[in-house]
């Protein structure tokens, strides 16, 4: 099975069932907070770290939560909208350090 054939078949959000899930979560939401801090202090490193955290999550969680074989659809279909808006906070990040995206690896 994959993801694209799920689009737009399943149900809304589900709240974090496992510490895992709520760092997954929260990870897309540090971004402005990022992006204002490496501004403000003048240190593009903090995006590059920001970067690493949002992969590492995406990476983590992948590993350890086995999406499209979730058998709940509700908590299958939050998981794979939260991993969209995580992949999207990645492509922003890398964008703003001139790092080029690859379509699909």
């Amino acid at each position: 099975m994959r993801a694209e054939s799920l689009e737009g078949t399943l149900p809304g959000e589900v709240p974090p069932g496992s510490d895992a899930e709520r760092v997954f979560f929260l990870a897309p939401v540090q971004l402005p907070e990022v992006l204002h801090a490496a501004f403000d202090g003048k240190a593009p490193n903090y995006i590059a770290e920001f970067g690493y955290t949002l992969a590492t999550e995406l990476n983590r969680f992948y590993r350890d939560h086995h999406i499209l074989n979730e058998a709940g659809p509700c908590r299958q279909a939050s998981w794979l909208r939260l991993a969209d808006v995580l992949a999207r906070a990645l492509e922003t990040v890398l964008d703003l350090l001139g790092i080029t995206v690859p379509e699909r690896l």
